[in-house]
Formats: structure tokens, C-alpha cells, sequence
């Protein structure tokens, strides 16, 4: 009985020192590694006793360590557990990141690239005729918001749309000579092109063709860098012309959308209009409907350059147009006799 005693004892003196044993040699393979669970205790898995240990250490550690990453993605990470881990926080973090740059992106390349609101300077009075002219800066120049009405001491090179008439009986307004002036007022003064180039105020010019076309061309980027935001054959003409005033089209044309406060507005025209108070069929007037009571058909500008022909003709020069039918903002050399409107821009 004694010996049995003895045996037990030593039975238990060896499961004590076997249970004590356990932890006391860790595991240093690459896979190893400290694991944080619920409590906040640490617990080191040896070969011996992974197979009961790691069962009960990755439910209770995958749960808790998943709602924490959900929340604040700054708990460690073991083996056990990374799987469910980073399904958890992958999805998280990808959601709020993708929101978040994509907006910010977005928005960013679109409004460094959109076109600006109008910006408008200080409004210009001509000393000459007390006529006022509102401003507007379209990227580095500075233009007069609306046509030139400037009435010069010279007789002849210059006309309100459907003065004279003469030969185009036609065109005589319903109403006198008041109505005439009318014309001056809502599209401005029409001018040859030796006039055109001295009737801009101190400070102001003729623009050259080249200062035409870095306008035409600023708009233009603007519109081609946003094409994918614009309806399909919209212009740069769309985006010059004035919002109201142009003559109804069913394609397309019609009035503008003054994306820049440009508020191009077409004058009509003179050609061949050389005749003083044109008493032949040589002049002829156009591109305002209903004999000059209706709106706008067409509006030339003037430019201060003139064109030489291959043969060394000089008898024409630049103009640029915008018609009530076209979206387009075009350059064309006419003969200098005819008469078209004029927009002044600061020197």
C-alpha cells in the first residue's frame, strides 16, 4: 500500500512538473508570434499543445480582433486570425479611401479646366461722345463688352445699318430717321476698314487677327478640354455670342450662351458699301431681319490686319463672324469698302 502511495506521488509530482513546463519554450519559426486576445492577455502556442489551443484562440480572437480593425485598424495581428482580419479592414478601408479620393479628384480636374464666370472690369466712359462701355477680361486681354458706337466727324466709312438706303428702297424703316440711329444704339456703328482702324478711344485698338485668335483660342481649350460635359456641335461662337438678340434657327445657332460676358451681338453689314448715300445698286445691306426691326443674322468684326493676296493685292483684310445659323466663330478676308461692325480691345 505504501508503494502505492509512492507511485502516486510520484505521478503527480511528474504531471505537476509537466503542466508547469508548458509556455516555457516558445516557438521562433517566421510564423509564430504574440496574439492579443479579448481579455488583453498574451498567450505563446508550442508543437505540443497547438491542436487545443489554437481551436479556442481563433474564434474568441478572430471575433474580437475583426470588430476592432472595423473600428480603429490598430490591433496586431496573428496567424490564427489575419484571414478574417483583413477581409474585415480591406473592405473598410477601400470603401472610405475610393469615396473619398474619388470625389476629390474629380472635382479638382473639373474645376481647374471648366470655364471661369465672366470677370468684368471697370466700366470705360469715351470722353469723345460720353458714351459709356462695360469691360470684360477674357484670360490676358481686356475687351469692350459691346459693339464700337462712335460717330466720327468724317462724312463717309461709316453708317448705322440701313442709312441711306438709296438703291434698297426695301430696307427704309417703317418708322424716321430716329429708328436708323436706333440701330447704331442696339448693334452699334458699322465701318469701312481705313475707319475701323482710328476709331477705337486712347487706350483701346483695333484688334489684329492674331489678338482675334488668342481668343478664339482660349475659348476653343476650354471647350475642347470639357468636351465630354458639352452638347454634340456646340462652338466657340455658342460660347461668345450674347444670350438674346440673334435670330431663331431650328438646327442650330440661335442665341448664345455669353460664357465669358463677351455678348457678341451681330451689327449686319454693308458691302460694296462705298456710295455715299448708296444712290446705286453697288451697296447693298444685310444680316438684320425684318428691314432692320428684326434680330440679328450676322455680325462681322474687323481686324487690323490686312491680307496680301500671292499676286500682292492689298485690297482686302481680316474680319471674323458669327452667324444666327452657326455655332462657329470663323476668319475670312473681305474688300476693305465694306462696312461691319468693331470691337475694341485695351492695349
Amino acid at each position: 500500500m505504501s508503494k502505492i502511495k509512492v507511485i502516486l506521488a510520484l505521478l503527480i509530482l511528474i504531471f505537476v512538473s509537466c503542466a508547469l513546463s508548458v509556455g516555457e519554450f516558445p516557438d521562433d519559426s517566421p510564423n509564430s508570434g504574440s496574439e492579443s486576445s479579448s481579455d488583453g492577455s498574451s498567450s505563446s502556442i508550442t508543437a505540443g499543445s497547438s491542436s487545443s489551443i489554437m481551436a479556442s484562440s481563433s474564434s474568441s480572437t478572430t471575433a474580437s480582433s475583426s470588430s476592432s480593425i472595423t473600428a480603429s485598424s490598430s490591433s496586431s495581428i496573428t496567424v490564427g486570425s489575419s484571414s478574417s482580419i483583413i477581409a474585415s479592414s480591406s473592405s473598410s478601408i477601400t470603401a472610405s479611401s475610393s469615396s473619398s479620393t474619388t470625389a476629390g479628384s474629380s472635382s479638382s480636374v473639373s474645376s481647374s479646366s471648366e470655364a471661369p464666370a465672366p470677370i468684368y472690369g471697370a466700366d470705360f466712359l469715351d470722353p469723345r461722345d460720353s458714351k459709356t462701355y462695360k469691360t470684360v477680361i477674357i484670360g490676358t486681354q481686356t475687351w469692350m463688352e459691346s459693339n464700337l458706337n462712335y460717330k466720327p466727324s468724317s462724312a463717309s466709312g461709316h453708317k448705322c445699318y440701313a442709312e441711306g438706303y438709296g438703291y434698297d428702297t426695301w430696307l427704309k424703316p417703317t418708322e424716321d430717321q430716329s429708328k436708323i440711329e436706333a440701330n447704331c444704339d442696339k448693334f452699334g456703328r458699322l465701318y469701312d476698314w481705313v475707319t475701323a482702324r482710328t476709331v477705337c478711344p486712347t487706350g483701346w485698338h483695333l484688334p489684329s487677327r492674331d489678338e482675334w485668335n488668342v481668343l478664339k483660342n482660349y475659348v476653343y481649350d476650354i471647350l475642347w478640354n470639357n468636351y465630354e460635359d458639352e452638347d454634340f456641335g456646340w462652338g466657340v461662337g455658342t460660347k461668345l455670342k450674347a444670350t438674346d438678340g440673334w435670330k431663331v434657327h431650328d438646327v442650330q445657332g440661335n442665341n448664345g450662351i455669353d460664357a465669358y460676358g463677351f455678348n457678341a451681338i451681330g451689327g449686319g453689314y454693308c458691302y460694296s458699301c462705298d456710295q455715299e448715300g448708296l444712290n446705286s445698286a453697288v451697296g447693298s445691306y444685310s444680316g438684320i431681319g425684318d428691314r432692320g426691326n428684326g434680330d440679328s443674322e450676322v455680325g462681322h468684326w474687323w481686324s487690323d490686319t490686312q491680307y496680301t493676296s500671292p499676286a500682292g493685292n492689298t485690297e482686302q483684310a481680316w474680319r471674323f463672324t458669327m452667324k444666327y445659323n452657326d455655332n462657329g466663330f470663323i476668319e475670312k478676308y473681305e474688300i476693305k469698302s465694306d462696312h461691319y461692325s468693331v470691337r475694341c480691345v485695351k492695349n
